[in-house]
């Protein structure tokens, strides 16, 4: 029998980390990662990362990516503009689960804006060019693991079998989302392309509560996913579900209805 067609079935981006993510028809990879994809990201008032982990509501803020810069939106707010050409001040180094990532921060009116529309004392931070010998598993930004979290829908139906209640795709924040595999087969890929882009594998990836969060209301809805993939998904630590992948192409332009070459 042959193998069965698996394409891109979906690519999606998270300009400002933590936030709401933007689905895309296509996507441009520059300097390791998707254009715009964690560029930026929040501190709080002890210089520390800002995610979802502990602040559910960021994701009731949508990203929009316009001619001029990203468009944050928020209920009962005029939205603000980070431009791509602000004026960044006062660079310094983030970091991310032990990677030290620089960074420099962009205004002072973005501080105050995201400060009164999630009550919590912050700071806008943009990532400055990667340097030499700072880039590990393929991360250049302000990502956790690696620049690609890769997802498939057929691993995502498999366990809606076992909730009572479905969830979407979205609460497990990938960049790609493939379809026309068999569930969990992604478990298994060492190398693949995705329209003619290499990429490779680095790890499973460890889910966390932001998995149980609506990213439409920031609500917390558990115990499931993180239940359900617990019965068969469990590693030493964590449960899994997807894969991070690094890419072995600079640049290219992935498209939604990409095919997926296995090739290891």
């Amino acid at each position: 029998m042959a193998d069965p067609t698996i394409s891109l079935a979906g690519i999606f981006i998270y300009p400002v980390k933590s936030l709401r993510g933007i689905a895309l028809s296509e996507s441009t990879l520059e300097s390791g990662s998707l254009r715009y994809d964690r560029r930026w990201m929040l501190i709080d008032e002890y210089g520390q990362k800002m995610t979802q982990r502990e602040h559910g509501q960021m994701t009731t803020l949508a990203t929009e990516i316009t001619k001029d810069g990203v468009l944050v939106s928020a209920n009962g707010r005029s939205p603000f503009l980070i431009p791509f050409d602000a004026k960044q001040i006062d660079f310094s180094y983030v970091d991310i689960w032990g990677r030290a990532c620089p960074a420099t921060f962009v205004s002072a009116e973005a501080d105050g804006w995201f400060s009164e529309t999630l009550k919590v004392a912050c700071r806008l931070t943009v990532c400055s060019e990667p340097q030499p010998g700072r880039v590990r598993d393929g991360s250049v930004r302000f990502h956790d693991g690696c620049a690609f979290l890769v997802a498939t829908e057929p691993s995502l139906a498999d366990l809606n079998r076992r909730m009572e209640v479905p969830i979407p795709i979205n609460r497990f924040r990938p960049s790609f989302v493939l379809g026309g595999s068999s569930p969990f087969a992604e478990d298994h890929w060492r190398a693949i392309t995705i329209g003619g882009l290499a990429f490779t594998s680095v790890r499973p990836c460890g889910r966390c509560v932001v998995t149980t969060t609506d990213q439409t209301t920031g609500e917390r809805l558990g115990p499931d996913p993180l239940r359900a993939l617990a019965t068969f998904r469990r590693g030493e630590v964590e449960v899994y579900f997807g894969q991070y992948f690094k890419s072995a192409a600079p640049t290219g332009t992935v498209r939604v209805g990409d095919e997926v070459r296995i090739i290891e």
